[in-house]
């Protein structure tokens, strides 16, 4: 690990971005150096005006949680658009969706282009993306309630693994005639991953 970080930082010096981004990581990991966030968004700030879509991101990340910076979302932003837009980086389409959705970072909430990203990340598969999305159907928030668009992606989503679309789905279904049979298997999902609604009504049953 030692060799490969020496080696990643002569050509970070020499202003490779794949070189950059992989110091930084070394860095924020601690993994062949001494761990260092401040140095690693430095490198990761450097691949990033390079145009390299991971340092964008995982720097985004950094202006999100204030790792090696002060929280910045506007930042944020600006860094997610990039590799969301042009790379189709599921995970910066979900931040920035999250963003745009609760108007953070920008002006006023962008509903339509958050609901698109979201959308975006979802359709990669992306479990976190999808759950978010669907909640969004189920409850209204900043989109018109529809359950049907909520029970797709609480359905992807509950295939993905992810407890908490599976209780949602439970419930959704348990509503609908003919479905028993399908709500007890989500439930019976749900309280296997350790949801402790799902079990605590499991157990009552």
């Amino acid at each position: 690990a030692a060799k490969g970080a020496a080696y990643f930082r002569m050509a970070a010096d020499q202003g490779v971005a794949e070189a950059q981004f992989n110091l930084g990581l070394c860095l924020e990991k601690g993994e062949g150096v001494e761990r260092n966030t401040d140095e690693a968004v430095e490198w990761y700030g450097r691949a990033a005006r390079q145009d390299h879509l991971q340092a964008r991101l995982l720097l985004g990340y950094c202006y999100l949680s204030g790792k090696g910076v002060e929280v910045d979302h506007s930042v944020a932003v600006e860094l997610l658009r990039m590799p969301a837009n042009k790379g189709s980086v599921p995970e910066a389409q979900y931040a920035l969706g999250h963003l745009l959705m609760n108007g953070q970072g920008v002006d006023h909430p962008d509903i339509a282009g958050a609901e698109k990203y979201l959308t975006a990340a979802a359709l990669q598969g992306m479990v976190s993306a999808q759950h978010y999305l669907a909640m969004c159907y189920l409850e209204g928030f900043g989109v018109e309630r529809s359950e049907a668009k909520a029970a797709k992606w609480l359905q992807e989503a509950s295939v993905g693994g992810n407890v908490d679309s599976q209780w949602q789905l439970h419930k959704l279904l348990e509503r609908g005639k003919g479905m028993e049979k399908e709500a007890e298997r989500w439930l019976n999902a749900a309280a296997d991953g350790g949801h402790e609604e799902a079990s605590k009504k499991r157990q009552a049953s």
